[in-house]
């Protein structure tokens, strides 16, 4: 009996001594995370302006980019000449150039790809505005409910393309400029747009990507691919050269102002630009501004390649509307912290699906260059889970991403979902460079709130895949990975039956997103009449009558008997007998 004792004894302590041994290895596996912040370092004039630091407030300092000529592209060039920039607008006395600018990239890249023409690409600044500043949804049921900004005067704020970026990845527009337009002299005549609108994309396009531009030779290939990029400097009147329409600052450090660069030359002359600053060397960008085309050259100026304050390039991009259906987002606002390890760091978030749908797409948002993504898509994640991979494999995708911004990576095989269906889309970041660094949603000092609930955003702490942890575990709110949806189209037909008279009507329709896949006039059949009968005496009438009746509808067309007709003797004597019976039944009124 004590023998046996002390073996189950000596087996207890061996698994006390293993089960403590693997608390101890995963603990130890588990990694010590870095952040890196974005502050805000105000708004001066149109613009906001970050600076990025390291969780001690130490500068990080982006890379920097060479103004200079590029061997591989032409020595200018000029995306209004090929059609590719819509017309000039005015922001009046708004601080909104940010929104102009956004929208003007929109256009170009729309018109680029053939989705619209110079006539009819017009898009909404107000909407933009309104929405971005009243970024928190009123809806409980919005996934992004909780996020963003509650601007009470949004048209007078500043801005960049990163706030740009963040609101239109939520779909909170492209809309149309007829639908939302823009009174650049009435202020107090803008905005106020009901909820039921945010999310109005009547423009017909949505964001595909927005992306940091930090090379020449990006910046003007980006321009000739897609018609313009925006940009940031710093204006100051006493550096603009009215006579030429150009500009050059030897002011660094702030900014104040985004345009539109829509082309460049690389032999613009430097003594173009005056005695304010005289650059060192030719070359300029031809850009489009937000301040009528009475200013300027018909709304453009040029900048120097050597300007000091020009910043903060990037390029947009955008996809048809039409082509998806959801678009399932925790994210409603811009990220101001990033989550970062030297190895490669792994990330998920979960969605419900709400229909019958095909998942064909996610966005991601990175910083940092040359970041390796893997994705991977679980369907069927069960009851109760605690980790996003509690599910079936079904879709992995792998890129590089080149630029930190936004970006739509496409799934080669699209994974069909179900009402009710969780799904995860788990997301695998590695920067062989340095630091990996994930956007990830965490309060900000200067009031940024942003929500979250559980069972929504996790992390893997040990970076092996099998530790996974809610998102709240570092501090964080909502990582930034969405799912983006097509309509697996749920197919009814309704409508009306034509008539032999009446035209009828056939509708195919989807009973999810209520796209009409057909639709057709059943024109009216006509009546097909049968034979006409034998003549036959009318009492009513007081004659004889032939029909013919419509097979289809009993219509009925008759023909009186006429002295014309042949009348035989039995038919005379037929007629005198019932022309003699309908007087006797009007004098007895029968």
């Amino acid at each position: 009996m004590k023998k046996i004792l002390r073996k189950l004894t000596a087996m207890l302590l061996s698994v006390l001594l293993l089960f403590s041994y693997v608390v101890l290895s995963v603990a130890a596996a588990e990694n010590t995370f870095s952040y890196i912040y974005v502050e805000n370092t105000g708004s001066e004039g149109g613009v906001i302006s970050y600076r990025y630091t390291d969780e001690n407030g130490n500068e990080i300092i982006p890379e920097e980019r060479l103004s200079c000529q590029s061997a591989s592209l032409p020595s200018s060039y000029n995306a209004v000449s090929e059609g590719l920039v819509t017309r000039v607008k005015s922001q009046g006395e708004s601080g909104v150039c940010w929104a102009f600018s956004a929208m003007s990239l929109m256009e170009s890249d729309s018109i680029a790809k053939g989705y619209k023409t110079l006539k009819t690409a017009d898009f909404s600044e107000a909407h933009h505005t309104w929405f971005t500043g009243r970024g928190r949804a009123e809806n409980e049921n919005d996934l992004a409910y909780g996020d963003g900004y509650y601007i009470e005067e949004p048209y007078l704020r500043g801005g960049n393309w990163k706030i740009s970026a963040a609101s239109l990845a939520r779909w909170m527009g492209a809309a149309n400029e007829s639908d939302f337009p823009f009174y650049d002299g009435s202020l107090e005549n803008m905005g106020n747009y009901a909820e039921s609108e945010r999310y109005n994309t009547s423009a017909g396009v949505i964001i595909e990507s927005a992306q940091s531009l930090t090379t020449t030779e990006d910046i003007k290939q980006w321009i000739t691919d897609h018609g313009s990029v925006t940009a940031a400097f710093y204006y100051d009147d006493n550096c603009y050269n009215y006579s030429t329409a150009s500009y050059c600052t030897s002011t660094s450090g702030t900014i104040n102002h985004q345009i539109t660069v829509v082309g460049w030359d690389d032999n613009y002359s430097a003594s173009n630009f005056g005695s304010a600053c005289t650059p060192s060397g030719n070359g300029a960008w031809i850009c489009k501004n937000s301040w009528t085309s009475y200013w300027g050259d018909g709304g453009y100026f040029r900048i120097s390649y050597y300007d000091a304050s020009l910043s903060s390039f990037a390029g947009f991009t955008v996809q048809k509307s039409d082509d998806y259906y959801r678009n399932y987002t925790y994210n409603g606002a811009e990220w101001y912290s990033a989550l970062g390890i030297t190895k490669p760091l792994q990330v998920a978030n979960v969605f419900t699906a709400q229909g019958y749908e095909s998942l064909s797409a996610i966005a991601v948002q990175t910083y940092g260059s040359d970041i390796q993504m893997k994705a991977t898509v679980y369907k069927n994640i069960r009851a109760g889970y605690t980790s996003p991979i509690n599910g079936t494999a079904a879709c992995t995708v792998e890129t590089v991403i080149k630029n930190e911004g936004y970006h739509t990576v496409y799934l080669d095989s699209p994974v069909d979902l179900k009402p009710g269906e969780t799904f995860s889309v788990v997301v695998r970041y590695y920067n062989p460079n340095g630091t990996t660094y994930i956007p990830v949603e965490k309060n900000t000092p200067d009031g940024l709130v942003y929500s979250s609930r559980e069972g929504e955003s996790f992390i893997d702490v040990a970076g092996t895949g099998n530790n996974w942890r809610a998102a709240s575990s570092q501090g964080a709110h909502n990582f930034y990975i969405q799912a983006l949806t097509k309509c697996n189209h749920q197919l009814k037909t309704e409508g009306s039956e034509a008539t032999c008279t009446e035209d009828g009507s056939e509708k195919i329709y989807c009973t999810q997103c209520g796209k009409i896949e057909a639709q057709r006039i059943l024109n009216a059949t006509g009546h097909s009449y049968g034979e006409w009968s034998e003549f036959a005496y009318d009492i009513r009438e007081g004659r004889r009558i032939s029909k013919c009746i419509c097979g289809n509808c009993g219509d009925c067309m008759q023909r009186a008997f006429y002295s014309s007709n042949v009348i035989t003797f039995d038919s005379f004597i037929e007629l005198l007998f019932n022309k003699f019976r309908l007087i006797i039944m009007q004098i007895f009124s029968i």
